[in-house]
Order: structure tokens, then sequence, then C-alpha cells
């Protein structure tokens, strides 16, 4: 009698897999997951947005903790998420850009070759959104910018030539795209 009722119970779930509920507020409801009419977000939309925004916690937490052998490929894997970035994730992810090479200036530059200003220069963009979003005039701007260069060239005093111009090239792209940013 129990195998029955057990069998019953299952074959009305899978029956009813693909209905439709509407509640009483019109939000239709389906095993595809719920639309919300004021804004189409689905839950499939904001699971996945939570999986993304959980990816790039651990990436961050592991950007943070690498070891030199693993590091510029993390970096790489971090920029390339930058398409998908919007609202307040994408706030954290370029907070993440300009903290980490601020207060990790040595671990940041020593994995970088000279051929690898691609890097720089996307890094610098994702970092100057941050910055930009803090600022609000060209002459703030430039005052920020001078301070945090000369803050972090005390880092750099043990770097060879190639990292150093590494260094002045994320600054230069820095500054232009803070500017950028802030004329719009």
């Amino acid at each position: 009698m129990k195998n029955i009722l057990t069998s019953l119970v299952l074959l009305a779930m899978l029956s009813c897999k693909n209905d439709t509920v509407k509640p009483v507020n019109g939000t239709e409801i389906n095993s595809q997951g719920s639309v919300d009419p004021d804004n189409g977000a689905t839950e499939k939309s904001i699971d996945k947005a939570k999986a993304l925004e959980d990816e790039i916690i651990v990436l961050q937490k592991n950007i943070t903790n690498s070891t030199a052998a693993d590091r510029k490929s993390l970096l790489e894997r971090y920029l390339s998420y930058s398409p998908r970035m919007d609202g307040a994730l994408a706030e954290s992810y370029s907070m993440f850009a300009f903290e980490y090479e601020q207060e990790h200036t040595a671990d940041f530059y020593s994995v970088l070759l000279e051929s690898d200003t691609d890097i720089i220069v996307q890094w610098a963009d994702e970092a100057a959104l941050e910055i930009a979003v803090q600022i609000e005039t060209q002459a703030e701007a430039e005052a920020f910018l001078q301070d945090l260069k000369h803050t972090n060239e005390p880092k750099t005093a043990s770097f060879d030539p190639a990292h150093t111009e590494l260094f002045n090239l994320y600054h230069k792209q820095l500054a232009e795209k803070v500017y950028k940013y802030i004329q719009k």
C-alpha cells in the first residue's frame, strides 16, 4: 500500500512538471523559472548573476593569495570577465583592479613582461572606472592621480627598467582613462 501511494505521488509530480501557475499578482511561474513582468528578470538569470559574482569573489581571493607561477594567468582570467560586468558587480570588479595594483604593487608587476602592455592597458581601464566614480572634476582627477603615483613610486624602487616602464604605462593609461570618463 505504501509503495502504491509513493508511486502515485511520484507520478503526479512528474505529470505536473511543465505546468504553469498564475498567482494572484499575475507573475507567471513555471518549471523554467519565474518571470517578473516589471523587469523581465528570471530566477535563472538571477542564479547566473549570483554564480558570476561568486566566481569573481573566488578569483579575487585567488589572485590575492596567488604564487608568482599562477598570478599572470589569474590576472588574464580576471580581465576576461570585463565584458560581463554590470551594476554593483562592475563596481566591485573595478575596485578590486584599482586596489590590487595599489596594495600588491610588486606582486602585480613581478609576473608581467615588457610585452604585456595589453594587460596593463586593460587593468588601467578597469581601475579608472572606480576612480571616475569618486571624482567629478579634472582638477580633482589631476590631484588624485599625482598623489597616487607619488605614493606608489617608492614601491617601485627595486623594479628593473622594464617593470618601471610598465608601472609608468599603467599610470599614464589610468590618467587618460580617468580624464576620458569624467568628461562624459
